[in-house]
């Protein structure tokens, strides 16, 4: 079984801003594009996700969301949170609605309807109190800005590996 992630992906504009925030160097070496999960299910097969994918890719639509604060989750990942957006939300819905009548959801659970939270991964500390401080530091440098978000992507996990893209920039916004 491989863990299956949809993500919305920045516009170039949008991918440099959020690149001032990434404090990761596995995220920046693996060349890990920021974006947000809005879907994590596991498959035994690749080609299987991929179809059921690739017919959510076309009804996903881009969205402008507002980046408004810095925080840390207790197992030490420090995030960039948006405000929360109808279109944003509705895309969650939609692949959680497509994916989960043929996968089992990935990740604990951290993805059902009940327990999603929109986020951008910056970095990854173990020790919690080191998180913290790397959020306290990238707090003291943060200002509020917002980006568009115009492409979704299907990526396999462990090892990273984006197995589709799409542009969404056909969609209106």
């Amino acid at each position: 079984m491989a863990l299956y992630c949809v993500m919305l992906e920045p516009d170039n504009k949008g991918l440099l801003r959020l690149l001032d925030y990434v404090c990761s160097e596995s995220i920046i070496n693996n060349k890990i594009r920021p974006g947000i999960n809005i879907g994590a299910f596991v498959s035994e097969r690749e080609s299987v996700m991929l179809d059921f994918y690739c017919g959510l890719a076309h009804i996903l639509e881009p969205c402008q969301l507002e980046f408004v604060d810095v925080g840390v989750f207790d197992n030490g990942t420090v995030y960039l949170a948006p405000a929360m957006d109808e279109k944003l939300k509705n895309d969650f819905y939609k692949t959680y609605a497509t994916l989960s009548k043929h996968f089992d959801a990935g990740f604990g659970g951290k993805f059902l309807p009940t327990a999603w939270m929109p986020y951008i991964t910056l970095g990854y500390e173990p020790c919690y109190e080191d998180a913290l401080s790397v959020r306290d530091c990238l707090k003291s440098v943060f200002e509020r800005f917002s980006c568009r978000f115009t492409t979704t992507s299907l990526v396999k996990c462990e090892p990273y590996k984006v197995i589709a893209r799409y542009d969404l920039a056909h969609n209106t916004m």
